[in-house]
This record gives C-alpha cells, structure tokens and sequence, in this order.
C-alpha cells in the first residue's frame, strides 16, 4: 500500500466520505507508474479499463475535436483521469501526456469493478465527472465548430 496513493484519496472528493480502513482496501488495489515527460500514458481511441490517480507532476489531456488536437486540461496532484471509459464500455476519449515526470496510480478493471461495486457512491461521482467532461468536450467542439 502507498500512502502516497492513500493521501490522494483522503483528499479526492470522488473518495470522501470513506473510512480510513475503506481507502487503505482501495489504495491497496491501485499500482505506481512512473513516466517521463512527454511520454503518453493512454491514447485517444484506445481500448481502457483502468482509472488512473495523479500522485505527483502534470499531465496534459487532449483530443481531436473538428478534427484537430484541443487541450482539454492540465491535471496535478490529486487528478483523477480515465473514468469515462471503464464505466460506460466507451474507447478512451483523450490522449492523457505527462508535462514533466509524473508518478500516477493505476486501479486495474478487476480491482475497479470490485471498488465499484462496493462503494455505489464512488461509482455514482465518477459518473457525474465522466458525464461532465464528456460534456464538456461536447461544448468545445462545438465551440470550434463555430469559430470556423
């Protein structure tokens, strides 16, 4: 267990409201990656089960809209990515890139489906930020749309 991992989610609005022996099981489950920058850590349109927490560093979030590259976002300690497409069976939906060396933690599909299903209330506030960025991309392509 990381208590890197477990300091995140103490702080993660996704995770309040869970006991601390709760967030160590969750911790528990996720794995530490590192990469460098500019390394890509999940591609747009890419088959993806995993959730993925942002321990420390940035990373950069883009995707093709109107048919060119957008940023969408720039994610720091305690950034949450990859929500969207473990639990609504979508392709990944950005290109998620480290801004400088970044340690993230990985939540498997199997442990994140057990997460899932043992805290609704979790799954319910990753579905809300899934529905709301999806939104949100909606409203930019839009917007490029527009200005054309």
């Amino acid at each position: 267990m990381s208590k890197r991992i477990l300091s995140i989610l103490k702080k993660s609005e996704i995770f309040s409201g869970l006991t601390d022996q709760e967030l160590d099981e969750i911790s528990a489950l996720a794995e530490i990656e590192e990469y460098d920058e500019a390394e890509i850590i999940v591609f747009e349109g890419e088959v993806g089960d995993d959730l993925y927490l942002v321990l420390s560093g940035r990373v950069g979030v883009s995707a093709k809209l109107a048919g060119r590259s957008k940023k969408l976002a720039v994610l720091e300690s305690g950034g949450i990515f990859g929500e969207i497409a473990p639990l609504r069976a979508h392709r990944r939906m950005a290109t998620v890139v480290a801004l400088q060396k970044v340690e993230v933690g990985r939540i498997p599909q199997k442990p994140l489906e057990i997460i899932l299903d043992d805290f609704p209330l979790v799954k319910a506030r990753l579905e809300d930020l899934g529905t709301t960025r999806m939104l949100e991309n909606a409203l930019a392509e839009i917007g490029d749309h527009s200005s054309q």
